[in-house]
Formats: C-alpha cells, sequence, structure tokens
C-alpha cells in the first residue's frame, strides 16, 4: 500500500446548486487537506466503510465510522487533517450551494436559507451516528438502476431530512478530547508493538491513567471496534501471515500472537478462517511456491 492515497470522484451535478462526490482514503500517515473557506456550501459527509479522525483548525475533532455521518460548511473545514485509524474510509460527499440554490428555489423546500443558517449557527462542524431513518436514505446512493435519478431523488429526500433534524447534544457523537485521542494511540501502538503480550483493560488504564470505562469507549469511537475485537484481528492477520513466510511451528506462532494454547488459537483461527492453521499454511503456502517458482 502507498503511504497515502486520495481519490474524490468527480462532482456528479444532481440540480443547480446540488452536486455528489464519492471520496476513498488510504494510508497510515496524516492527511492534509486545505481549500478556500468557503462557508456559502454546506456539505453532509456520509461513511460507507472504514473510519476517520478529523481534527479541524479550531482543534475540533469528529470521529466518523460505518452508517456515521458529518454535516458542516466548507469554511469549517477548509484546513484540516484527516487520520485514518484503520488505514481506509469511503463514503460520498453532497455538496449544496446556498447561492445556487437560492438563484434556481426548488419546489420541494424553497426556505433553504434557513437550512444554512441552522447549520451555521452551530458554530462548528456536527457529527451524527446513524440511524434507521438516515441509513434509509444515505446507503442507496450507491444503488439503483437509473443511478442519477435515484440519487436526485435522495438528495431532495436528504435536505428534508436536514431541515427537520433536531440538533440537541445527545444526538451527536461525542467528540473526546486530543489528549485522550492520543493515550488511545499510544495503548493501540504498544499493544501492536508486541502481539504475544496480553494486558487486561485495567492494567492499561492504570498504566495511561485514564478511567477503564473512558478508555474503552474512546478505543471504539477511534477504532471502530472494542479493543478486544480489534487485537483478535491484528493477531490473526499476523498469525496468517506467519503461517505463510515462515516455517515456524504452529505452537510457536500461537504464542508469538499471544495465546499460550495451541488448540486455543487453532479453535480461534478456524473461526477466521474456517480452517485449521495447517491447512491453510498447506494451501496457502501450494500458491506461494507456485508464485515463486514462476
Amino acid at each position: 500500500m502507498q503511504d497515502k492515497e486520495i481519490h474524490m470522484g468527480e462532482k456528479i451535478p444532481l440540480f443547480p446548486g446540488i452536486s455528489l462526490s464519492f471520496l476513498t482514503l488510504s494510508g497510515e500517515k496524516k492527511i492534509c487537506f486545505s481549500h478556500p473557506a468557503d462557508t456559502k456550501t454546506l456539505v453532509l459527509q456520509y461513511g460507507a466503510a472504514g473510519h476517520m479522525d478529523w481534527r479541524m483548525a479550531d482543534g475540533t475533532h469528529l470521529y466518523l465510522g460505518a452508517k456515521d455521518y458529518a454535516v458542516y460548511t466548507m469554511g469549517d473545514c477548509a484546513h484540516s487533517e484527516v487520520r485514518l485509524p484503520n488505514g481506509f474510509y469511503k463514503g460520498f460527499l453532497l455538496f449544496f450551494s446556498e447561492t445556487r440554490l437560492a438563484e434556481n428555489p426548488l419546489p420541494l423546500l424553497s426556505d433553504t436559507e434557513a437550512l444554512f443558517r441552522k447549520f451555521r449557527d452551530a458554530g462548528t462542524p456536527l457529527s451524527f451516528a446513524g440511524n434507521e431513518k438516515s441509513e434509509a436514505i444515505f446507503r442507496y446512493f450507491y444503488v439503483g438502476e437509473n443511478k442519477n435519478d435515484y440519487r436526485r431523488l435522495k438528495a431532495l429526500e436528504t435536505l428534508l431530512y436536514l431541515s427537520s433534524l433536531p440538533l440537541p447534544e445527545q444526538s451527536r457523537i461525542s467528540e473526546y478530547q486530543a489528549r485522550q485521542v492520543e493515550i488511545v494511540r499510544a495503548v493501540h501502538a504498544r499493544l501492536l508493538g508486541d502481539l504475544s503480550q496480553r494486558y487486561t483493560i485495567e492494567e492499561l488504564a492504570r498504566e495511561y491513567l485514564m478511567n477503564p470505562t473512558t478508555l474503552k469507549a474512546v478505543f471504539k469511537a477511534v477504532y471502530g471496534t472494542s479493543l478486544a475485537a480489534h487485537m483478535k484481528e491484528h493477531r490473526m492477520e499476523q498469525a496468517a501471515k506467519l503461517l505463510c513466510e515462515t516455517d515456524r511451528s504452529v505452537a510457536d506462532i500461537a504464542r508469538a500472537v499471544g495465546y499460550d494454547s495451541q488448540s486455543k488459537f487453532s479453535a480461534a483461527f478456524e473461526k477466521e478462517f474456517h480452517c485449521l492453521p495447517s491447512a491453510y499454511r498447506k494451501n496457502r503456502g501450494v500458491r506461494r511456491e507456485m508464485k515463486t517458482s514462476e
């Protein structure tokens, strides 16, 4: 994988003043964005997959995972930076131009000025956890036989949805302090640095001076899954790599990824890959040898 990759599709015009673009980000390094601070353009951003930690110039953090969405102006994100905790993120952006919509009013929502004022007066980008109502609209930007006709319909639904969307504090995804996020990143780096070691939440909380409940909540907000599920995924990925690329015994590999019992490791591996470690090595090893001989 490259250090970082940004792919934003061309803007697809849906109505005068409304356009759509699909976004894909990947990489492990920080991604910086810089563009004119256009407060007259409102953006709805929807996350289809992956996870994003987005820091605005004023210090505001947005944490967006799959099905989450954010609403902000192009002024809010004019100078910002993104980190991808799991290495990738994809979604779409809907752009609403206040100026062009005023010149070309939509019959369904003629008072767009009130909509722009509502989100501009919030004074900060807003992020929301996805729910059944939002999913019923946003997921359909990816499907449909007559895609652009369908997207036009969903763009109008989006405007109506945003116009009636309440903005109480409890609707927003928690925005954890930057210091807590940095601590969680340090915990993550510590855990990945030696997969053979296991730590309890309580041990990590004591060492990093963070409440265990807060540690679990912030970790899930940043990395999209619980600490245990996230580490199990990394352990299994490393185990698969060692099975394919080394001649180490299964018992040795089990210890290397944090399992004292070979039988427990084999059971966990089989649940993840639907075959035992020995079968995985045999099948992948054959393919590797063929590739090497070629």
